[in-house]
């Protein structure tokens, strides 16, 4: 009996977190429930980060040469950002999946645990604390999740306005995280932390602490970026260096849109709309109150919000081109990772002065319903491709992906969408599968077919994507790539040459960006894809999810969702 109310006055003690934890689960369990599997955004994810991954476990379990099956074998170990992340070694014993979502969960809880200890430390209140952490987690955490750089902020800022002096258990995580953190991606908002921790840090300023926190942090990531830096000194051109961006310098509409939190709406847009009118909201009542905290947090996000626009790429990509090359394709508005936590740590100051019950009461269930809204944002979403694709007439259906309806036509494309005439019939389909799941992104089991046929050549991917074909350890000449050379980007062009002739915004796409090495196309019926320099390049084998009719390939295989093809 004194065992079981022990472990009542337990669960009672951390009834806040248990309800953080489910809440942050929300997503898992809404989608499990629909789907019976769990939805994953692919976008910059399933197409690039996932199979970037699956290579390096490759690599850790002893497939040295696991990178080259990716761009004809013009990727190297050093191009790939994260391959030397202490936190890898866990790949050896997890598959690709289990680590996948075991990081992602474990992203998600230290986000949310990092932010109660410096919120607790602020205001002085679990509950409350609690409810910003999750508000935290979840904001960073929806769709891509941040590095482990961002996600440790929280404790970060902690250190920096609460210690004295940074013990050795301390320099221990700020190493771990700053070895498992991108000196790119999170270099820049870790650095603002500095300033943020002089205007919240209430003692008199130790500047010892500052320089051993961030000498520290600044060496961990310098050694996890060598393969970037030895990229830098090995092979110059890189694809990044052709970037062009938006001939707009200065684009003051979107930064004031951005900043007050009211963009174009969309279908998506709705479900991330509480969370931009609880920022509004935030911003208007912070600069009615005279609470220095929070009047010095809006002074701050104001000037971050200057630096992304001073620091617009249009404007320094053309200063490194002539003077710093090896900058070339550098990012510096990245320093705006930071604002999600700093409108957490506003949402916290709010909390705290707001005197009413009232008051309290709605900043709370506010937060409670942009985190549920953004919690099942990706599977409501899905829910709608399916439901539609279930119901409507196959034309319609067809007619509607083609239309691509933009933030503008919004409206249009609801009244598209409830248009009864566009049904098959007045009986709906309510049976909900997607493929947007880990295992059916991947399809493993055909793909391990097509392994059986192809061997150890090279295919290209037509209306599909080619990162999956990497992911099954089939070798490929396409893919998704954030670093790759410059001379490949041109090789590859060949290949899609008279594709990009007849469409200006993929033709933008390659030549100004080009990190989606990808066999573009505008009309299936009339393919303008150059397989002969395709094969060129090393590709013997053509995947394609539609009937090719070419003269340069021979139909070999007719699998459930795909063609195989050889090149003659």
């Amino acid at each position: 009996m004194s065992r079981f109310n022990n472990i009542h006055q337990l669960i009672y003690k951390n009834k806040h977190h248990i309800l953080s934890i489910l809440l942050i689960l929300t997503s898992y369990i809404f989608s499990l429930i629909i789907f019976k599997e769990v939805i994953v955004t692919p976008h910059d994810n399933l197409d690039n980060q996932v199979p970037i991954n699956h290579i390096v476990s490759n690599i850790f379990r002893g497939n040295f040469n696991s990178a080259t099956y990716m761009l004809s074998g013009e990727i190297k170990w050093f191009y790939i950002e994260n391959i030397l992340y202490p936190i890898n070694a866990f790949r050896i014993f997890l598959d690709d999946k289990l680590f996948y979502f075991t990081e992602e969960i474990f992203k998600k809880l230290l986000a949310y645990f990092t932010f109660f200890i410096l919120s607790k430390s602020l205001i002085k209140n679990k509950f409350e604390s609690a409810i910003c952490a999750v508000f935290f987690s979840i904001i960073i955490n929806a769709g891509n999740p941040y590095g482990y750089g961002i996600v440790m902020m929280p404790y970060f800022l902690y250190l920096l306005i609460f210690k004295k002096e940074l013990k050795t258990k301390h320099l221990l995580i700020i190493l771990f995280t700053g070895l498992n953190s991108s000196l790119v991606q999170d270099y820049l908002a870790l650095c603002a932390l500095a300033p943020l921790s002089f205007l919240l840090r209430k003692t008199q300023i130790d500047y010892k602490l500052i320089i051993v926190f961030f000498s520290t942090l600044t060496t961990s990531l310098v050694i996890s970026a060598i393969p970037v830096i030895l990229n830098l000194f090995l092979n110059a051109d890189i694809h990044r260096q052709d970037f062009i961006f938006d001939k707009q310098i200065f684009n003051l509409s979107s930064y004031l849109t951005a900043f007050i939190g009211i963009s174009s709406l969309n279908f998506y847009s709705l479900f991330f709309l509480p969370k931009k009118l609880l920022f509004f909201f935030l911003i208007v009542s912070s600069l009615m109150s005279k609470n220095k905290n929070l009047l010095s947090l809006i002074f701050f996000l104001i000037l971050i919000y200057i630096l992304s626009i001073v620091l617009n790429p249009n404007l320094t990509q053309n200063i490194f081109k002539e003077y710093f090359t090896f900058l070339s394709g550098f990012n510096f508005t990245r320093i705006n990772k930071i604002l999600p936590f700093i409108f957490s740590l506003i949402l916290i100051f709010n909390f705290n002065i707001m005197k009413s019950k009232l008051g309290k009461k709605i900043i709370f269930f506010s937060c409670i319903f942009v985190i549920l809204s953004i919690q099942i944002s990706i599977t409501s979403i899905e829910v709608a491709k399916v439901f539609l694709k279930n119901n409507f007439k196959i034309e319609k259906f067809i007619e509607l992906k083609k239309k691509n309806y933009s933030t503008n036509s919004f409206f249009k494309a609801y009244r598209f969408v409830t248009d009864k005439t566009n049904y098959r019939s007045n009986r709906l389909v309510f049976k909900f599968n997607s493929d947007k799941s880990f295992d059916d992104y991947y399809k493993f089991s055909e793909y391990n077919l097509i392994k059986k046929i192809v061997k150890d050549d090279r295919v290209i991917s037509v209306g599909m994507d080619p990162m999956v074909a990497v992911m099954n350890d089939i070798r490929v000449i396409d893919g998704y790539h954030t670093i790759y050379p410059k001379n490949y980007k041109i090789k590859f062009r060949k290949v899609i040459a008279k594709e990009l002739s007849k469409n200006d915004a993929h033709r933008k796409y390659y030549d100004n960006w080009g990190s989606r090495v990808y066999a573009y196309y505008s009309d299936k019926e009339n393919l303008l894809i150059d397989f002969n320099a395709a094969k060129n390049i090393g590709a013997s084998y053509v995947l394609s999810s539609f009937i090719i009719k070419n003269k340069s390939l021979k139909l070999v295989e007719e699998l459930e969702s795909m063609f195989i093809y050889r090149i003659l």
